[in-house]
């Protein structure tokens, strides 16, 4: 499974908008906090700067950030009920 964690700043709703659109279309995320996303893909579609490079075709001279997770270590979130059972099923080791 790929991961990856993206934060971005700079940008307008109507940027951030369209970068929830592209990823909604090539991973399952979790975007409980504003400008930023976990993402999950059983594909390897994408390196970071390939990311990288699509999310700044879509939010132009925003600070982007893109982080590959290669198995998700020790974490702890408070979020609604539906953000933490995402977490619980997505962003756990794939042997557990």
């Amino acid at each position: 499974m790929t991961r990856f964690i993206v934060a971005v700043d700079d940008i307008t709703t109507e940027q951030r908008d369209a970068l929830t659109t592209f990823l909604k279309g090539h991973f399952g995320y979790w975007h409980w906090i504003r400008d930023a996303w976990l993402l999950v893909s059983n594909q390897n579609k994408f390196t970071s700067a390939q990311l990288r490079q699509e999310l700044l075709n879509r939010a132009p001279g925003a600070t982007i950030w893109v982080q590959p997770i290669t198995i998700p270590g020790d974490w702890a979130a408070y979020a609604p009920k539906d953000g933490l059972d995402w977490l619980t099923r997505n962003w756990t080791d794939d042997d557990n």
